[in-house]
Protein backbone atom coordinates (compact mmCIF):
# COMPACT_ATOMS: atom_id res chain seq x y z
CA UNK A 1 0.00 0.00 0.00
CA UNK A 2 2.78 2.43 0.94
CA UNK A 3 4.27 2.00 -2.49
CA UNK A 4 1.55 2.67 -4.47
CA UNK A 5 0.79 5.66 -2.89
CA UNK A 6 4.55 6.65 -3.13
CA UNK A 7 4.15 5.77 -7.09
CA UNK A 8 0.89 7.86 -7.32
CA UNK A 9 2.81 10.64 -5.52
CA UNK A 10 5.82 10.35 -8.31
CA UNK A 11 3.68 10.15 -11.12
CA UNK A 12 1.55 13.48 -9.73
CA UNK A 13 5.28 15.27 -9.14
CA UNK A 14 6.39 14.14 -12.69
CA UNK A 15 4.29 16.27 -14.25
CA UNK A 16 4.66 19.27 -12.16
CA UNK A 17 7.87 21.51 -11.45
CA UNK A 18 6.13 22.94 -8.78
CA UNK A 19 4.94 19.67 -7.24
CA UNK A 20 8.82 18.36 -8.29
CA UNK A 21 10.07 21.20 -5.81
CA UNK A 22 7.82 20.54 -3.33
CA UNK A 23 7.87 16.85 -3.41
CA UNK A 24 11.56 17.04 -3.25
CA UNK A 25 11.88 19.77 -0.01
CA UNK A 26 8.96 17.34 1.70
CA UNK A 27 10.72 14.06 0.38
CA UNK A 28 14.64 15.00 1.81
CA UNK A 29 12.62 15.19 5.54
CA UNK A 30 9.83 12.37 5.59
CA UNK A 31 11.50 9.39 3.53
CA UNK A 32 13.45 6.84 4.56
CA UNK A 33 17.27 6.50 3.91
CA UNK A 34 16.87 3.91 1.08
CA UNK A 35 13.49 2.17 -0.46
CA UNK A 36 12.86 -0.75 -1.88
CA UNK A 37 10.71 -1.34 -4.59
CA UNK A 38 10.64 -3.47 -7.39
CA UNK A 39 11.64 -4.15 -11.39
CA UNK A 40 9.82 -6.44 -12.76
CA UNK A 41 10.00 -9.81 -10.10
CA UNK A 42 13.03 -8.32 -8.38
CA UNK A 43 13.82 -6.27 -5.31
CA UNK A 44 15.46 -3.37 -5.56
CA UNK A 45 16.55 -0.74 -3.60
CA UNK A 46 16.98 3.04 -4.27
CA UNK A 47 17.97 6.18 -2.09
CA UNK A 48 14.64 8.47 -2.17
CA UNK A 49 16.61 11.41 -0.42
CA UNK A 50 19.55 11.29 -3.32
CA UNK A 51 17.73 9.19 -6.36
CA UNK A 52 14.36 11.56 -5.80
CA UNK A 53 10.76 9.20 -5.99
CA UNK A 54 11.26 8.36 -9.86
CA UNK A 55 12.41 4.91 -9.54
CA UNK A 56 8.85 3.79 -8.13
CA UNK A 57 7.82 4.71 -11.87
CA UNK A 58 11.11 4.38 -13.87
CA UNK A 59 9.85 4.43 -16.79
CA UNK A 60 8.38 7.60 -16.94
CA UNK A 61 11.58 8.80 -16.61
CA UNK A 62 13.40 7.85 -19.78
CA UNK A 63 9.92 7.14 -21.88
CA UNK A 64 10.74 3.93 -23.96
CA UNK A 65 13.61 2.87 -22.54
CA UNK A 66 11.66 0.26 -21.04
CA UNK A 67 9.58 -1.07 -23.90
CA UNK A 68 12.82 -1.19 -26.07
CA UNK A 69 14.57 -3.65 -23.74
CA UNK A 70 11.86 -5.77 -23.73
CA UNK A 71 11.03 -6.07 -26.98
CA UNK A 72 14.77 -6.02 -28.22
CA UNK A 73 16.56 -8.26 -25.84
CA UNK A 74 15.57 -12.01 -25.70
CA UNK A 75 16.68 -14.92 -23.03
CA UNK A 76 20.45 -15.77 -23.85
CA UNK A 77 21.65 -12.53 -24.59
CA UNK A 78 24.66 -10.22 -23.42
CA UNK A 79 23.73 -6.71 -22.70
CA UNK A 80 26.36 -4.18 -20.93
CA UNK A 81 24.64 -1.24 -19.30
CA UNK A 82 27.71 1.37 -19.07
CA UNK A 83 26.73 4.52 -16.63
CA UNK A 84 24.52 1.74 -14.83
CA UNK A 85 24.24 4.47 -11.92
CA UNK A 86 22.09 2.18 -9.36
CA UNK A 87 21.20 -0.55 -11.66
CA UNK A 88 17.27 -0.44 -12.48
CA UNK A 89 18.23 -0.91 -16.35
CA UNK A 90 20.82 -3.87 -15.39
CA UNK A 91 18.05 -5.64 -13.26
CA UNK A 92 15.27 -4.81 -15.71
CA UNK A 93 17.76 -6.55 -18.69
CA UNK A 94 18.57 -9.91 -15.85
CA UNK A 95 14.92 -10.08 -15.76
CA UNK A 96 14.60 -10.51 -19.35
CA UNK A 97 18.12 -12.49 -20.69
CA UNK A 98 17.61 -14.76 -17.81
CA UNK A 99 20.24 -17.49 -16.17
CA UNK A 100 21.59 -18.06 -20.12
CA UNK A 101 22.28 -14.53 -20.43
CA UNK A 102 24.59 -12.01 -19.08
CA UNK A 103 24.42 -8.40 -17.99
CA UNK A 104 27.73 -6.49 -17.50
CA UNK A 105 27.41 -3.38 -15.72
CA UNK A 106 29.83 -0.59 -15.10
CA UNK A 107 29.44 2.64 -12.75
CA UNK A 108 32.37 4.50 -12.26
CA UNK A 109 30.83 6.56 -9.06
CA UNK A 110 31.78 4.69 -5.83
CA UNK A 111 28.89 5.57 -3.60
CA UNK A 112 26.41 4.43 -6.97
CA UNK A 113 28.42 1.38 -7.26
CA UNK A 114 27.59 0.37 -3.85
CA UNK A 115 23.89 0.59 -4.22
CA UNK A 116 24.23 -1.02 -8.08
CA UNK A 117 26.30 -4.16 -6.04
CA UNK A 118 23.48 -4.47 -3.43
CA UNK A 119 21.26 -4.38 -6.31
CA UNK A 120 22.28 -6.89 -8.34
CA UNK A 121 23.00 -9.03 -5.36
CA UNK A 122 18.99 -8.67 -4.49
CA UNK A 123 16.88 -11.51 -6.63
Amino acid sequence: MKTKILQSAAKIASKSKLLKRVGTKIGSSLLPEEFETRVGSSRFVFRPKIDGLYYLNYSDAEPGVDRVLREKLKKGDTFIDIGAHIGYYSILARNIVGESGKVIAFEPNPESYKLLKKNCEKT
